[in-house]
Formats: structure tokens, sequence, C-alpha cells
């Protein structure tokens, strides 16, 4: 059961850089995540009403969910809007494979972690190696353009605010629950997303100003935004946090690594986007860099404290990319 929910939370974060590509055919980066960040928080938010979930006031807890917003919400969700205006979902998609690698190589940066060895260096030089022939994959059109190039840059981006999300999210575990923290955090992104639509499009809104082509939203649009914020956001994070309290944080961060294979594949199957060797080579490099590393992190805490169980602090190098990561499997919802 365990697995199969993994791979459901795997397929429906896959198939968002599907619905951000459909969306962004009217609509542009800020107005997808705008849009995405709004709908998630009506759900989300009112998901914590319900269960009564609460934030402790400590502005030391507000802090860091403000960072996690600006940081692993919203810069991530513009980011991949841009992306998916300039380049194909599956290129998006494929650059999400670098998260587990930048989190780990930002947490032994930035916080205590288990030593720099050897084995860490080779991983992170095969994952980043087969980030850049990532990279170096052409688009479905237009092959090699600047747009092409910026689209995946602004995605590889976005995956280095999600690993920035999983870092600021370790220090809220155990402090601030699963549902709570989930709900300020995409409450407090829609209102300052929202805040800076508002500035910039504001205008047009009260004057009605001129739609493209004297026509409405598209349709297809704006339903492939709706379920963005319904299904691919709000929704898979029910399923998410069923899947930690049942298998525990360990087991649900093995979705970072399937999530990129399911956008490659979604794309190619719903969008018609070409799959080259290169980008298969390089998603295939990502993992195996990826494994390398997280073998070697095992294996150094093992002979830290002794074979046997490894403590309950130290989980996986990764953790969930678009989402909260180190929380207990057992924490409150306070």
């Amino acid at each position: 059961m365990g697995f199969a929910v993994l791979l459901l939370i795997s397929l429906l974060w896959g198939s968002s850089f599907v619905a951000i590509k459909v969306a962004a055919g009217a609509f542009d980066a800020l107005d997808i995540a705008s849009g995405r960040l709004a709908v998630a928080a009506v759900c989300l938010g009112g998901a914590a009403v319900l269960a009564r979930a609460r934030v402790p006031m400590d502005p030391g807890v507000w802090a860091r969910l403000l960072a996690l917003s600006l940081a692993g919400q919203m810069a991530p969700f513009f980011l991949l809007g841009v992306s998916g205006q300039l380049t194909a979902s599956s290129s998006s998609a494929m650059m999400m494979a670098a998260v587990p690698l930048i989190t780990f190589l930002a947490g032994r940066l930035f916080r205590d972690g288990d030593p720099w060895t050897l084995r860490a260096w080779l991983g992170l030089g095969i994952g980043f190696l087969g980030v850049l022939m990532a990279l170096g994959w052409p688009g479905p059109s237009d092959a090699g353009s600047a747009s092409d190039w910026l689209g995946k840059g602004a995605a590889l981006l976005a995956a280095g605010g999600y690993a920035l999300g999983t870092l600021i999210s370790r220090s809220l575990a155990g402090r601030v629950g699963l549902t709570a923290t989930v709900a300020t955090t995409m409450t407090l992104s829609a209102v300052l997303m929202g805040g800076v639509w508002l500035v910039l499009h504001g205008g047009d809104l009260l004057t009605g100003g001129p739609a493209p082509d004297g026509a409405g939203p598209d349709p297809t649009a704006t339903l492939a935004l709706v379920l963005l914020g319904l299904i691919n956001t709000a929704g898979v994070y029910f399923v998410y946090f069923w899947l930690i309290r049942r298998e525990g944080p360990t087991f649900a961060s093995l979705n970072n690594y399937l999530v990129p294979i399911f956008g490659v594949i979604l794309g190619a199957v719903i969008l018609g986007e070409p799959v080259q060797a290169q980008a298969l080579a390089g998603l295939a490099l990502v993992l195996l860099g990826i494994a390398v590393v997280r073998v070697g992190a095992v294996t150094g805490r093992r002979d830290k404290h002794g074979m046997g169980r490894t403590p309950r602090r130290h989980h996986d190098m990764v953790e969930p990319t678009h989402k909260l990561s180190n929380t207990q499997p057992n924490s409150r919802e306070n």
C-alpha cells in the first residue's frame, strides 16, 4: 500500500510540470504562481481550520515560516512558471533531479552534518555532471535557443529554492505540526504573491484592461491552473501527510527520485515532447550520484553510531522536494 501511494504522489507532483506548461499557454509566470498559491491556500487553510491546527506564537518560528514561504514556495513556483513559458515541461522536470544533490551540498556547507568523504565528492561530481548533460538537452522546438537555456536555468534555480526550503523546514521539525506548517506558509505565500500581482496587474483588473487578442481566458489553460493548485499542490499534500504518518519521512522522501522520471514520461506522453538519449543519460547520472552520496552518508552514520538503527534525528540526506521534509511521522498537529 505504501509503495502504491508513493507512486501516486510522485505521479501527481510529476504531472505538475505538464499542468504548468499548459497554463503557460495563456498565463504569465506571475499569474501561474499567484493562482496556484491562492487555490492551494484556500484548501489547506480550510483543512487547518477543521483540524484546529495552531502555530506557536514564537517570533523565531514565524521568521522560519516566512523564509520557507519565500524560498520554498514563492520563488520556485514563479520560476517554474517562467520555465514553463520558455522550455519543455520535461526539461523543467529534469532539473528537479538536482534537488537532493543541492540539499546535500547546502546542508554540508551551512549545517553540521556528516563529514566530507571521497564517496561524497564522487557522488556530487557524478550528479552535477548529469545536471550539465540535462541542461544541454535540446527542447522540443528551437533546440538550444537562448530562451530554452533560460527556461532550464529557471527550473534549476527553482530546484535550489526547494532545496533551501528543505533545510529551513528541518528547523521546524517537532515545533510545528505538518498541517499547520504547510497551511500557514501557503497562506503567507498566497498573500504576498497576490500583493505583487495586484501591484503589477491591479490597474488592468480595475479598468478591464485588454485581454490578449480580445479574448477571455483560455478554458484549457484555466482548468490546468485550477487543477495545479487543487490537485498537484493542495491535494497531494493530504496524501503525502498520510504516507509520512504510515511509512515515515525517510520512505516518503523517495519521491525525490521518482518525480523527475514521471515528469519526463508525462511530458512525452501527454504533450508529445521528444525524449533524447542525452536527457536520459543525464537523469541516470543524477540518480547514480544521489545513490553514491546516500550510501556514503548512511555508512558514515553507522560507523559513527555503531551498527544498528540510525538515530531518529538523522534522516536520509534528502527530503521531499516541493514540500516539508524532516517532520517526524508522529508530530502533533498543534
